[in-house]
């Protein structure tokens, strides 16, 4: 998912009695007052509708704007309280995509032939992001230079 945007998780568990649905992230209940961009829905829950049936239960986990730091597993942990009964969960992944931005942008410089120059930058991203160096030719039109990812000196 890109900064900023939504997105929402769900977990859904079967049972008797009906789960009760919590979501973790690194072991840590969340909870909506921890972060106002968070929202946990009630939970749904669906009743038998035959005695062979088992209740169902939807909870959502729902992000209103991501963030960077948002990247992470995110775990549903279903319980309906039967201690002869192991807890059920599932992992959801987090992956938030952020655009790049200049750490140290590139700066114009004047050098006089033959000497050397050298131009610098630092850009970060999510995924890292590729700088492409290009030089405007005396025509007018672009000459790409190189392309790099990563860290070079």
């Amino acid at each position: 998912v890109n900064q900023f945007e939504e997105v929402t998780f769900e977990c859904r568990a079967t049972g008797i009695p009906a789960p009760y649905i919590n979501w973790y992230r690194n072991g840590v209940l969340l909870d909506e007052a921890m972060d106002s961009r968070i929202s946990l829905s009630d939970p749904v829950v669906i009743p038998p509708v035959t005695s062979d049936d088992v209740y169902e239960v939807y909870r959502n986990l729902t992000f209103n704007s991501t963030r960077d730091d948002d990247t992470d597993t995110y775990t549903c942990v279903a319980s309906n309280g039967n201690a002869r009964m192991p807890n059920v969960t599932q992992d959801f992944e987090l992956f938030v995509r952020v655009a790049p931005l200049f750490l140290t942008p590139p700066e114009n410089l004047t050098v006089v032939t033959p000497e050397d120059a050298t131009f610098f930058c630092e850009a970060t991203a999510r995924p890292g992001p590729t700088i492409t160096w290009w030089r405007v030719e005396e025509d007018g039109n672009l000459n790409q230079i190189m392309e790099a990812t990563g860290v070079y000196d």
